[in-house]
């Protein structure tokens, strides 16, 4: 994954946060509250290593990263609405191929559409539109610069690989 970066991190929080709860699924295991409280994009789901050297020499030498905001929208999963962010990136598709084809993964999704997760809302079958009124396109065209991911390896091992390869842990 990579980390949003403060302050667009905190915008996306805040918006979070301006959702009442009683519209939020509660208790989901990214986000407890039904709200992120720290912003990311996911690069790759479901690699199967635990070696972060493999991941970094499939990461090694990869040019900096722009990726740029979009609107907010939502898809729907398993009885919940998930409030997103498109972030539009080509070289985050890179990132994303040279990932699968370098390791095993049990990704079961064909199309990568990079997205930050800003909340978890209830789905409502009476309306369902009606989380479209939390909308913030306030981020949508502003962009920044990524050379860095966080690989949260299969058992819970956490680290930083920069592009250049060099890996430190992540506190």
């Amino acid at each position: 994954m990579i980390k949003v970066p403060h302050p667009y991190e905190q915008e996306i929080v805040l918006s979070a946060y301006s959702i009442p709860s009683r519209f939020l699924v509660i208790g989901n295991e990214d986000a407890p509250t039904g709200r992120v409280d720290h912003a990311h994009v996911t690069v790759k789901y479901g690699l199967e290593t635990n070696d972060v050297n493999a991941v970094a020499d499939v990461i090694r030498g990869h040019s900096p990263i722009v990726v740029t905001f979009g609107k907010m929208s939502v898809f729907h999963n398993e009885g919940q609405a998930v409030i997103k962010i498109a972030m539009d990136s080509i070289g985050l598709k890179q990132l994303n191929r040279d990932l699968s084809k370098g390791l095993q993964c049990t990704d079961s999704y064909r199309t990568y559409r990079p997205h930050c997760t800003v909340a978890y809302m209830v789905h409502n079958e009476k309306n369902p539109y009606y989380y479209q009124t939390f909308f913030n396109d306030s981020l949508e065209g502003q962009s920044f610069l990524v050379n860095e991911v966080i690989f949260s390896a299969p058992n819970g091992q956490k680290s930083i690989i920069s592009f250049d390869g060099e890996i430190s842990p992540f506190v």
